[in-house]
């Protein structure tokens, strides 16, 4: 009792460090530049650009949940997949993670976030990155892409927020995820971990997907959006079933506990995924097999 009156107590002096904190580091932010990030990598960062201004914020990390998943699971050699790759900060992730003789398939339809992911990659040196400029859907052709100010906001199906910044629509090639591995996934190679953010498109991408998940059953690390998935008219219920009938069963929210910006610790809560709690969550979605055993260190 007496350690959660303490907690208590100095939870909001623990909450006015961390603001004076990530506020100093923001201090001389003002123009695009190039940043190391706390795992070692470069990153061209915009002050303009919200996530930028977070990863800056936070010394240099950003999603330190995610970026902790993928550290525990993610093992040299394997393969794994950024879908809404961004600027490129998960696939620079992946990319140290595998190794030189592992692979990073990196999706981004925004040209903009595209050109970034592509500086960012070379700067790096991460020939094990290969990126497409594509949006990942349930079949092949064409999709409307509404691009935002805020990059991390382009979207097919651009929630209330996204909807104010839209700048205009374009026209971009999409693909299924399957139909793209056939062509490009090396021969015995083994596809271990996915990380989805697709703004409201993750169940067309999932349709997409059914070969890779029965073949590969990689961790899927997603976020859940729930006002682009209403605005792309999907169901959350449907979207639960299509989760199950594809072997993901167990369904859990990433859990990040900052100490102080940019350390912390991460834990997994299994969820039920059609509560809506605000306006989107970061789940890890598993099968009842050895992939599993990756992430038991985060149920303790």
């Amino acid at each position: 009792m007496a350690a959660r009156a303490l907690n208590r107590a100095v939870r909001p002096l623990k909450a006015a460090v961390c603001h004076a904190i990530r506020t100093y580091r923001l201090v001389g932010f003002t123009s695009t530049k190039w940043v190391k990030t706390s795992d070692g990598f470069w990153m061209m960062l915009d002050p303009n650009q919200r996530i930028d201004r977070e990863i800056v914020a936070a010394g240099g990390t950003w999603e330190p949940a995610l970026r902790s998943i993928i550290k525990a699971a993610v093992k040299p050699g394997e393969v794994c997949i950024d879908v809404g790759a961004h600027k490129g900060y998960v696939s620079c992730l992946l990319a140290q993670a595998v190794g030189a003789t592992g692979r990073v398939l990196a999706f981004e339809p925004d040209p903009r976030a595209f050109e970034a992911l592509t500086i960012n990659r070379d700067r790096n040196g991460f020939e094990q990155i290969e990126v497409f400029p594509v949006a990942l859907g349930d079949k092949t052709g064409h999709i409307d892409l509404s691009l935002t100010q805020t990059l991390g906001n382009t979207s097919s199906f651009p929630n209330y927020l996204a909807t104010a910044e839209v700048m205009g629509i374009i026209k971009v090639k999409s693909k299924t995820l399957d139909s793209i591995l056939s062509e490009n996934l090396p021969y015995g190679k083994q596809i271990t971990f996915i990380k989805i953010d697709a703004e409201g498109a993750e169940p067309l991408i999932f349709d997409g997907m059914k070969n890779a998940l029965t073949q590969h059953s990689p961790l899927i690390a997603m976020e859940i959006n729930f006002e682009s998935l209403k605005a792309g008219g999907f169901d959350l219920g449907a979207i639960k079933l299509q989760l199950i009938n594809a072997g993901y069963s167990n369904h859990f929210e990433l859990v990040y506990k900052e100490v102080v910006p940019g350390v912390g610790v991460t834990k997994l809560r299994p969820i039920d995924i059609t509560q809506e709690r605000g306006l989107l969550i970061e789940t890890l979605l598993t099968r009842n097999d050895n992939s599993r055993l990756r992430i038991e260190s985060f149920f303790a």
